[in-house]
């Protein structure tokens, strides 16, 4: 039987003489992997957004959260297993809502939706989105700045 000039290289993991020749794939495929949840375990961010309606954000301690729009409120739910709301984290005050909606007036340009997930996006956990959420309703100057 003749030899392989080709010496097959040892894996990271199995057998020491494994049959295959290491084309650097594996290696490359866990660095990307490592790089995302690296990525991923430091910040929040926007995810599955509709316009006017609603939007997702991925907290930094694993929660998802829902902001919805609707025609009285706003409303910020946990999201579960399958995406399903489990409860309500906060309900913004319908004056709250009304306020906004009256600084935005006709601006297409501006969303309710994205102006309350630009700050709430910078939350690590949820009591610290809760806390957010109630600062965002007192302060005066968060509807001067829009």
């Amino acid at each position: 039987m003749a030899q392989s000039r080709v010496k097959p290289k040892d894996p990271i993991m199995g057998l020491l003489n494994s049959p295959y020749r290491e084309t650097y794939a594996r290696g490359f495929g866990l660095y990307l992997w490592w790089v995302f949840c690296l990525i991923k375990s430091y910040m929040s961010f926007i995810k599955n957004y509709q316009k006017t309606k609603c939007a997702q954000i991925d907290l930094d301690d694993g929660n998802r959260v829902l902001v919805s729009y609707g025609t009285l409120d706003i409303r910020i739910f946990k999201l579960g297993f399958l995406l399903i709301p489990n409860g309500t984290i906060h309900i913004f005050s319908n004056q709250f809502t009304y306020n906004l909606t009256q600084k935005i007036g006709y601006d297409m340009s501006k969303d309710i939706v994205m102006i309350v997930c630009n700050e709430l996006v910078g939350s690590h956990s949820l009591e610290e989105l809760k806390n957010r959420c109630v600062d965002l309703e007192s302060n005066k100057d968060f509807l001067n700045k829009i």
